[in-house]
């Protein structure tokens, strides 16, 4: 039988496998379908408290995964610098922000999965 003491290394050392193992796999892994969708107007979100592009979703998600995002100041800055974001449409504005970005996604997508590791751990 466990003592409670080592229950509780059992548990940090099975959280900090997940932690190693999420991480890992976000540094190998491509992108999925939505996922820029969800990094571009979480953004969008954070910088202009502007709540309508891709309404279907909830906030909360987009918002997580662009927090890393202010940090690093992507281009472009929203919203009046791209006429697709200003007129809501969402997959158009995702191509914007994802090619202004290009050289520097696969960082951005790294860093837009780490709250979600976080929150899991």
């Amino acid at each position: 039988m466990f003592k409670l003491t080592q229950e509780r290394w059992l548990a940090a050392l099975l959280l900090a496998l997940f932690a190693a193992l999420a991480t890992w796999e976000s540094l190998h892994a491509s992108a999925s379908y939505d996922e820029p969708v969800f990094i571009s107007t979480g953004y969008y979100q954070l910088k202009t408290h502007d709540f309508s592009l891709n309404p279907t979703h909830p906030p909360l998600n987009n918002q997580l995964s662009a927090l890393p995002l202010l940090l690093m100041k992507p281009q472009p800055t929203f919203p009046y610098d791209n006429p697709d974001c200003a007129a809501r449409k969402h997959w158009e504005c995702t191509e914007a922000f994802v090619n202004a970005n290009k050289e520097r996604f696969g960082q951005i997508l790294l860093l837009s999965r780490l709250p979600h590791i976080v929150l899991g751990v």
